[in-house]
C-alpha cells in the first residue's frame, strides 16, 4: 500500500495560493506555516512529504538559501519519508551546486510554469533530482575528476584510520546523498546516534559543515573503501 502524498510550504505568507489548490486536486494533503517546526508532522507521519521552502524574504540569503533548509536537512522529522526542495526563488539567485550538496531535492523558480512545478512534485517525491542538467552534470564530472586524481598523504591516512566503523559507514552513506533518518534506518541505529557520529566525522576530518563532510569523502573514496 502506498502512503499518501503531503506538500508542506514553508512560506512567510500562510495564506494558500494557486499551487495549494491545483496540488490538492492532485491528491497532496497540504500545510502551510512560516516554520518547518510549526508544520504538523504527526498528522502526516505516514505520509511522503515534499517541503518546499519559500525563497522570497526582505533580505537576501547566503548562495540563496533559507537558513531554514540546512536547520530542516540535518533534524528532519520523525515521517515515513521528508524531502526538502525551495520554491519562489528568483532568477539565477540560487547557487544550484550548493544546494545539491546540501541534500536538497531542487528548485522551482519564479518564472517557472505552474505546471512545471507540478510534473516535478511526484518527481521529486520519487527520489529525482529537480536541478538544471548542466550543474548535475557539472558535479559529477568533477566528483569523476576527483577520483581520478587523488593524492594520499599520512595526513589523510591517518584521519581514516582514527575514525571507527561505524563513522566511516556514516560518511560514505553522507556521500551517497543519505539523510539522518535514511541512515539511521540503515545501520538500526538512532537519529540521536547519526547525530553523534556526525558530531564526531565534524571534528576528526576538520569539517564544519554537511558540505565539507561530502567533499571530503569524495576525496577519500578509496580510502574509506578499504576501511570500512
Amino acid at each position: 500500500m502506498h502512503s499518501q502524498k503531503s506538500l508542506f510550504l514553508v512560506q512567510p505568507n500562510a495564506q494558500a495560493c494557486t499551487l495549494t489548490a491545483v496540488a490538492r486536486r492532485a491528491g497532496y494533503r497540504i500545510a502551510i506555516a512560516p516554520h518547518w517546526r510549526s508544520l504538523p508532522w504527526q498528522e502526516h507521519q505516514d505520509n511522503s512529504v515534499l517541503v518546499l521552502l519559500s525563497c522570497r524574504a526582505a533580505f537576501p540569503f547566503d548562495n540563496g538559501i533559507p537558513p531554514q533548509a540546512a536547520e530542516l536537512l540535518a533534524q528532519t522529522p520523525d515521517v515515513a519519508e521528508a524531502r526538502v526542495a525551495l520554491y519562489q526563488a528568483p532568477k539565477n539567485s540560487v547557487n544550484e551546486r550548493v544546494a545539491l550538496m546540501m541534500g536538497l531535492q531542487g528548485i522551482y523558480y519564479d518564472h517557472h510554469s505552474l505546471e512545471r512545478l507540478l510534473v516535478g512534485l511526484s518527481k521529486m517525491l520519487a527520489g529525482e533530482l529537480w536541478f538544471s542538467s548542466h550543474v548535475v552534470g557539472e558535479l559529477c564530472q568533477q566528483l569523476i575528476k576527483e577520483q581520478g586524481s587523488i593524492e594520499v598523504g599520512p595526513q589523510s591516512l591517518e584521519k581514516v584510520q582514527a575514525l571507527t566503523n561505524k563513522e566511516v559507514r556514516v560518511l560514505m552513506m553522507i556521500h551517497q546523498g543519505a539523510r539522518n533518518k535514511e541512515i539511521a534506518r540503515s545501520l538500526y541505529i538512532s537519529e540521536h546516534t547519526v547525530k553523534s557520529h556526525i558530531s564526531a566525522l565534524y571534528r576528526k576530518i576538520d569539517a564544519r559543515s554537511r558540505i565539507d563532510l561530502h567533499e571530503w569523502a569524495s576525496r577519500h573514496k578509496r580510502l574509506l573503501a578499504e576501511a570500512s
